[in-house]
């Protein structure tokens, strides 16, 4: 494959919501352009990029896929995106490594609710350039004027066409690009081919009401061509076509194109303008280390330097390491030095990704992209430089998980097979977090919703054999005091020989969000040796692990132990830490304990009509709606919610919604549970505490 220099490369993300047709245009853009011999589908499952068992039976992206397209002396890189909420960390992973992001519209439905989210995050994640796509133009009651309304409320005014259709519905048949004035006329073989023409005269009045508006956005982004535009009335085609670069690379103007990827009407026209109008990588400039201290220019004369920001578990290749090239030439195998592990790795010759499949290259420039085949240690988010110039690049902050199940082999035996099969997908799918909870003693597997946890049941039981059984999960409660309590506690046995001797006088208090606080302060003279302090500090832990409420772990108090006394021969660190144990277990009785339940911050996002019954439900559910804002053409409702609350919330989010919903929750605090739940909780954990006997 042919070497493409930076400013020849162009870095593109496709999102948008579900079933928009991000990867039937992504299709499209490569059969068009040669790059595949024949038209896959989703629907067919032989798209190039939705390759994996699970989106090809769910009919869905799931994971961020590359493919790329030469056209003319420019290569663009695709990243085929999820469009489902659940799987957006993927979209995440691309929007951090392009340029520009391509946002993909039902032209009929409009801006849903996950463009609106998506479009957002390209602009938190410093995506410098956004480009809208008008998608099943050829639909039934497919409206360019309408859509175009649409996105602009949803997405900004900042929407302004590049292009204009030519014909309606099942009658469209191609564009006009508005810089030119030409028409593309796109062939009706199903070759995706077109052919430049004159704009036909019933679309003038469009080309030309759209094309000064187009002159006047761009013509805003800068004073000079603001003068000239006054003064002339008018841009010539270059200082159109310069302004709109600088505009779109700043984010001032989101050019607008139109298509039908299933017809590949319009595809050519939308090569056209990724290729001519989206910016190169040099945009971004100089890449800081994570220490801020230096930084490394995108140039070919600068040492090498690669960042990981996708591992793939292939069953067949192994692991797949999906990386881009920051500075320097990538080319042939290479020692590399991994500086976020600070390990050596061997790597192979480069490759290109055209979904599934892997071609090897001479070279890869900064700003591109490629992979490595079966790294041993490198995984996603690790910098790979030259030995003799490392530099180590940060890793952006991800979100925990809010979502988790408690997780159980279905077959006795496989409890083992479930850990060794979990810590595998976790290298390629790091919004999910497994581990053990010692307070509910359950196996728990958190991810970014119902349906994310899900498809990592599904690939357990399709790639590694092993069945799961996923149960809402206990919610992991917390206990503590609220007033102060004080008392003693002698411990004395004797049988014989060496007896056992201590005696402790403690108070105890409430230290709201403070942890857990352990004083000797106001012992004097000795009554216990300093020796025998941490004894009694670990049998006091040992009570705060189990409280006497609800089993949950004890928080926010302050044991102040003030007095006590000893023996010379019996004294001994075992029987100070009875003492420690029996005076807590004592005191919490006395200072009135109470449960804590965890409260999540929820934004959900939903169409204006069904916003009263949304907010009906969160405060049925006990949540403090906290305000509304308006996202696109949705609005968001944030709210906080108990979590025991939110465990069966998708459902009904669905429901009220007629899925058109989503919701997105992450941990806050914790407060009291209200004294009417209390009793529940504590005959709840009974109930537990029997079944965890029995077992």
């Amino acid at each position: 494959m042919k070497t493409h220099k930076t400013i020849a490369i162009r870095n593109l993300a496709f999102i948008g919501h579900g079933q928009c047709g991000k990867t039937s245009l992504v299709e499209a853009l490569l059969f068009q352009g040669g790059m595949v011999d024949r038209l896959g589908t989703v629907e067919a499952k032989n798209a190039t990029t939705d390759y994996w068992d699970d989106e090809q039976e769910h009919g869905m992206s799931i994971r961020l896929s590359l493919a790329h397209r030469v056209q003319g002396d420019t290569k663009l890189n695709l990243f085929d995106c999820p469009g489902a909420g659940n799987f957006q960390h993927e979209a995440t992973l691309a929007l951090e490594n392009v340029e520009a992001a391509v946002g993909v519209v039902d032209a009929v439905s409009g801006v849903e609710v996950q463009t609106a989210r998506a479009w957002k995050n390209a602009g938190e994640a410093g995506t410098p350039a956004r480009f809208v796509v008008l998608n099943k133009m050829d639909k039934e009651n497919a409206d360019f004027e309408v859509a175009l309304d649409k996105i602009r409320t949803g997405l900004g005014r900042e929407c302004a066409p590049i292009q204009v259709p030519i014909g309606k519905e099942d009658d469209f048949k191609g564009v006009v690009d508005l810089i030119t004035g030409k028409a593309h006329l796109s062939a009706t073989d199903g070759s995706g081919k077109s052919e430049e023409a004159d704009a036909p005269a019933d679309v003038a009045d469009a080309v030309s009401t759209h094309r000064e508006a187009l002159m006047e956005m761009v013509a805003e982004s800068d004073e000079e061509l603001m003068e000239t535009f006054l003064e002339e009335g008018e841009l010539t085609e270059a200082q159109l076509r310069e302004g709109l670069l600088k505009a779109v690379a700043t984010g001032q103007v989101y050019p607008v194109c139109c298509a039908s990827a299933t017809k590949l009407v319009g595809i050519g026209a939308l090569a056209d303008a990724l290729a001519g109008v989206a910016p190169d990588p040099t945009i971004l400039g100089a890449r800081k280390s994570a220490d801020g201290e230096s930084e490394r220019e995108l140039s070919v004369d600068a040492p090498l330097s690669l960042q990981v920001f996708k591992t793939l578990a292939d069953p067949f290749a192994g692991r797949v390491t999906l990386f881009k090239v920051y500075s320097g030439v990538l080319s042939g195998d290479n020692a590399l030095r991994n500086t976020t592990k600070d390990t050596d790795e061997r790597c192979s010759a480069p490759s290109v990704l055209q979904g599934k499949e892997q071609s090897k290259v001479s070279e890869l420039h900064p700003g591109d992209v490629g992979c490595f085949i079966k790294l041993k240690e490198t995984l996603t988010g690790d910098t790979l430089s030259d030995k003799g110039s490392p530099i180590e690049y940060g890793v952006p902050k991800k979100s925990d998980p809010p979502m988790s199940f408690s997780i159980r082999a279905a077959n006795t035996g496989d409890e083992e097979k479930i850990g060794n099969a979990l810590a595998k997908i976790a290298e390629e799918d790091q919004a999910m977090v497994f581990r053990f909870d010692p307070q509910t003693k359950e196996m728990v597997l958190s991810g970014m919703g119902e349906r994310h946890v899900g498809n990592i049941a599904e690939r357990l039981k399709n790639r590694y054999k092993v069945e799961v059984v996923l149960d809402t999960p206990r919610v992991p409660y917390k206990e503590t005091i609220t007033k102060p309590a004080s008392g003693s506690y002698r411990h004395k046995k004797q049988s014989g020989g060496s007896g056992q001797f201590a005696e402790v006088h403690m108070e105890v208090k409430p230290l709201p969000g403070e942890g857990y606080e352990f004083d000797t302060g106001r012992i004097f003279g000795g009554s216990i040796s300093q020796n025998f302090f941490s004894s009694i500090d670990k049998g006091i832990r040992q009570v705060l692990e189990s409280g006497p409420l609800c089993n949950a772990e004890v928080v926010d108090v302050r044991c102040e132990v003030f007095d006590g006394k000893m023996h010379p021969v019996d004294s001994k660190d075992v029987a100070f830490q009875i003492a420690g144990r029996q005076l807590m277990r004592q005191l919490i009785l006395d200072a009135k304990p109470q449960i804590l339940e965890p409260i999540v911050q929820v934004a959900v996002t939903v169409p204006e009509e069904c916003m009263g019954d949304v907010m009906g439900d969160l405060s049925g559910r006990r949540g403090k709606v906290q305000g509304m804002e308006a996202e696109g053409g949705n609005q968001v409702i944030k709210a906080q919610v108990p979590l025991k609350e939110m465990l069966t919330y998708t459902a009904t989010l669905k429901s009220i919604s007629g899925g058109r919903g989503d919701f997105t929750m992450e941990m806050d605090h914790y407060e009291p549970v209200p004294s009417n739940l209390q009793k529940e909780i504590m005959e709840e954990a009974a109930k537990h505490r029997t079944e965890d006997a029995d077992a």
